[in-house]
């Protein structure tokens, strides 16, 4: 089998080894730009020497007994990879070893969307742990929906029924439908330049999605002054402790695990104030931010005083982010405040206040750790607090 510039052809033992049986496996041998490279097709059983005959459509001798099942296989796999051939031609896609080898040769054969999804979740390098649990919960509505979606079949009308089912089987809202979309078109976008499929079918699609602008909750400076003075009684001291490091998130906009990751040596001092100056545990940028006389005597409060060294971590004994969200809302319904609390509140009321007190759009990403802009920007929609701030000493608005 023969095109421009490219050639395969099956072989058994073409480098004459010798074992006790002398079983070997077919491979493919495949010519591409005057060089060569041989594929071993390990699903097929080790073939005695014996019963290797190399003539076409029947390479393997009828006498063995899988000859006529293996020779079927071997002629599937030649119009495979003649129709892959001619697509690659058709599309001007550019043929490699690594693009031929991924598509056709990849130990356990990956035959659907699903099966390429769980190969991409085993070796995709995520951002953090828990991207690649968001990309999972992803796959398992997707197995339930089609355990066995053919690549074939992958197309808009496909995506939107997913969506559909989504939306309507499982209840769940367009802003979470949004991130699983996105997912799954990551996933097809990899398929796609691996080889699997020669042009993306859903690149220019438009989907049935419309996520509602997620609502960032925020306190304000006298919310806070509330939590700030709440007296707790014994039965509720465990309390105490949450409170403070919510009030430090507030001062410093880090999420709880990233306030969980803080090493003593990421305390620094520059001019005689002190900062934080750290990485985000969920994309690894750089983030600086400078600690308030509130947020100096929390940490103050609360660090780790045993280990002496640079490396350990300030807090320890913190417990989990969830009982720590459940603390907070026994927090909420003691101080009387109707909103929903978590440890992301914390980081939306830190920015709301640096943006309301005009601190620079730039300064603002650079203290949230944001590698893109627009991410910084979707804080920037005008509250009733920004105008307060921004015209409270202007005279017209007093006329």
């Amino acid at each position: 089998m023969e095109f421009k510039g490219i050639s395969f052809k099956f072989v058994h033992n073409p480098k004459n080894h010798v074992n006790k049986k002398l079983e070997f496996f077919i491979q493919v041998r495949i010519t591409l730009e005057r060089k060569t490279k041989y594929f071993t097709i390990s699903e097929l059983p080790k073939i005695p020497l014996k019963y290797w005959s190399g003539r076409e459509n029947r390479w393997v001798k009828e006498s063995f007994s899988q000859g006529a099942r293996i020779n079927s296989y071997l002629i599937s796999k030649v119009a495979a990879l003649n129709e892959f051939l001619v697509l690659s031609k058709t599309t001007g896609k550019i043929l490699t070893f690594d693009l031929i080898r991924s598509r056709f040769f990849m130990k356990g054969e990956i035959e659907t969307l699903n099966d390429y999804y769980r190969s991409f979740i085993k070796k995709h390098s995520f951002e953090s742990s828990r991207t690649r649990q968001a990309y999972q919960t992803t796959l398992s509505n997707l197995d339930e929906f089609n355990p066995s979606v053919s690549f074939n079949s992958i197309s808009e009308s496909l995506i939107n029924e997913f969506i559909t089912w989504e939306r309507e089987k499982k209840k769940i809202k367009d802003v979470t439908i949004d991130k699983h979309l996105t997912h799954i078109k990551t996933v097809i976008k990899f398929l796609t330049q691996e080889g699997f499929l020669m042009v993306n079918p859903i690149q220019h699609s438009r989907f049935k999605v419309k996520p509602e602008k997620a609502e960032r909750v925020s306190l304000t400076e006298q919310e806070l002054k509330v939590i700030g003075n709440l007296v707790f009684n014994e039965e509720k001291s465990h309390l105490i402790k949450t409170r403070d490091i919510f009030l430090f998130l507030c001062k410093t906009g880090l999420y709880y695990n990233d306030f969980k990751s803080l090493t003593k040596d990421e305390i620094i001092t520059v001019e005689g104030k002190k900062l934080i100056q750290s990485k985000r545990t969920k994309n690894g940028e750089n983030y600086i931010v400078p600690l308030s006389p509130i947020a100096l005597e929390i940490l103050e409060t609360w660090k780790d005083t045993k280990d002496k060294s640079k490396k350990s971590l300030l807090f320890e004994g913190l417990i989990a982010e969830p009982v720590f969200n459940r603390h907070l809302k026994e927090i909420a319904k003691i101080g009387k405040i109707d909103k929903k609390l978590s440890n992301k509140v914390g980081r939306h009321t830190f920015t709301q206040i640096a943006i309301s007190n005009g601190i620079p759009k730039t300064f603002v990403s650079k203290m949230l750790g944001h590698t893109k802009g627009d991410t910084t920007n979707h804080y920037y929609d005008l509250n009733p607090t920004h105008f307060i701030k921004k015209f409270i000493n202007n005279s017209v608005f007093d006329q």
